[in-house]
């Protein structure tokens, strides 16, 4: 039975296996088909809801066709312009036109027929047009798909001009449309005598000459959102830049006092520090929500702790002799003495480049020779990191360590740079350490002709890899991964020698 409570029916459930009767206990509940049809077979399932609301939109149609005088008007798209495909009327309109045109039988054929052309923007040649748009659309449709948009492109050179530049960047030749500008390579030649470059723009050209050249060479900016993550506080950039603050505060402090970091002296002082610097972030930059300050604080203060305690353990083997040393004019005076407010020249065989940059760290080993450090707060995943140079990607060991090997002539008579340490600091980063020797002149300097050889050229081609689109600002301007299937497509082209040959450094 449906005993009625304050006028709403309450649902009595019967148990399947012992056959006895359970109140439910809420009101209005929703159970699935399957349930439904153990129970009884009267109830109504999902789908006979679907099947009362056509029928009852068909006994509506009936009605109002029926009806002396009715008029009634159905329409349905009949393309879907994300697809571009034909579309095609429900069976609703079937049914009306079955009804109107006395034929039970009928079918899509006759309907489409019986419809006519399907009414569009673009108005019939007895129509009056209401603007210089429509009256294009309606010449060109006159004129045929081919006289019409060449009378468009006469008309509107800008299309034409896209037009000849799409048949372009989908021919299999290096075209101006695909990143070809000599002349911007005689302006943005690495080797010129008054330019100055770091070793991060350089390794952009491994990763992705075309966005060098957006960047660099044309200058533009990608316009930031200004919507924040909600599950995020600390982005990778600001994250990063804050433990290399307090890394180089913890080790200035240990050189001052001319002894090494220790977890006892150090962990402790270090967290309070970090803790003040996350206090005054939040201030300027409030967390998105308690949870994600919370987890974020949390994980920043461990990273803090574990760089103590390795820099402890690895005490023995080194110490700072210098920590964010900065060369060139955009690096502000922090009291380093190895610092240098000139860019550092550096010649290798024929080529002179005056680098400027910022040397996370110096460290002179026990055997009183010297090595480079450069810290990375991110997560390590060893295949990204095979090779030397990878492609003219990797750079900054070998830049660095000339750079570093100048600016320690001026206070060490015979400085010995032994290489470098890429060192993975966070927990994400596993506290790995990467070692790679010292290179040698000749292989720096064959690697940095591949580099200038693509910029002078300016073959500024977009990268065929996906994946290095992953997190670029600048996609829209080159198309995604329509432009890596383009650049793979016109990989041997005879222009893309150098670019061939620096993708080829492993």
């Amino acid at each position: 039975g449906s005993p009625v409570a304050a006028g709403r029916p309450r649902l009595f459930v019967v148990g399947l296996e012992e056959g006895r009767v359970f109140p439910a206990a809420y009101e209005d509940p929703i159970l699935l088909d399957g349930e439904r049809s153990r129970i009884a077979d009267a109830l109504c399932l999902s789908t006979d809801r679907v099947d009362e609301a056509v029928w009852t939109a068909i006994g509506r149609l009936q009605t109002m066709l029926g009806t002396a005088g009715a008029s009634l008007c159905l329409s349905y798209s009949c393309r879907d312009l994300r697809q571009f495909r034909n579309t095609y009327a429900s069976w609703v309109l079937l049914h009306a036109y079955r009804m109107v045109s006395g034929n039970a039988t009928a079918g899509y054929g006759e309907l489409r027929d019986t419809l006519g052309e399907p009414v569009s923007p673009v108005p019939a040649q007895t129509q009056p047009v209401l603007g210089v748009g429509q009256w294009w659309l309606r010449g060109s449709v006159a004129a045929g798909a081919e006289a019409g948009a060449a009378a468009v492109q006469r008309a509107f050179a800008p299309l034409a001009q896209g037009v000849v530049a799409a048949e372009a960047r989908a021919s299999s030749a290096f075209t101006e449309y695909d990143g070809h500008v000599p002349e911007a390579g005689q302006t943005l030649d690495p080797a010129l005598p008054d330019r100055v470059v770091s070793p991060t723009q350089l390794e952009e050209i491994g990763k992705c000459a075309f966005r060098f050249f957006v960047t660099r060479g044309l200058r533009v900016s990608a316009i930031e959102s200004g919507d924040r993550e909600r599950d995020v506080w600390l982005t990778p950039l600001i994250r990063g830049s804050l433990l290399h603050e307090m890394y180089e505060t913890l080790l200035r402090r240990c050189r001052d006092e001319g002894r090494a970091v220790s977890v006892k002296k150090d962990q402790g002082w270090l967290r309070e520090a970090g803790e003040a610097q996350l206090t005054a972030l939040a201030i300027e930059m409030p967390p998105p929500s308690s949870e994600v300050k919370e987890r974020e604080w949390r994980d920043y203060l461990e990273d803090l702790d574990l760089f103590v305690q390795s820099e402890e353990t690895h005490a023995a083997r080194a110490r700072p002799v210098g920590l964010e040393v900065g060369f060139g004019s955009r690096h502000e005076d922090n009291g380093e003495s190895l610092a240098s407010k000139d860019p550092v020249d550096v010649t290798i065989g024929d080529i002179t480049i005056r680098l400027s940059g910022r040397i996370d760290r110096i460290d002179q080993l026990k055997d009183g020779t010297f090595q480079i450090v450069d810290y990375k707060t991110g997560s390590f995943y060893e295949p990204n990191w095979t090779g030397t140079f990878a492609g003219g990607r990797r750079l900054q060991h070998a830049l660095y360590g000339l750079a570093a090997l100048a600016l320690l002539k001026r206070q060490f008579k015979t400085p010995v740079l032994v290489g470098a340490q890429y060192y993975f600091s966070s927990k994400k980063g596993q506290q790995h350490r990467l070692p790679i020797p010292m290179q040698s002149a000749k292989d720096i300097g064959t690697v940095l002709n591949d580099i200038r050889g693509v910029i002078a050229g300016g073959t500024f081609i977009t990268t065929k890899d996906k994946a290095d689109c992953s997190f670029c600002e600048y996609s829209a301007a080159c198309g995604g991964e329509a432009a890596n299937a383009q650049a793979a497509a016109k990989a041997n082209d005879p222009l893309l020698v150098e670019n061939r040959r620096l993708a080829d450094r492993g």
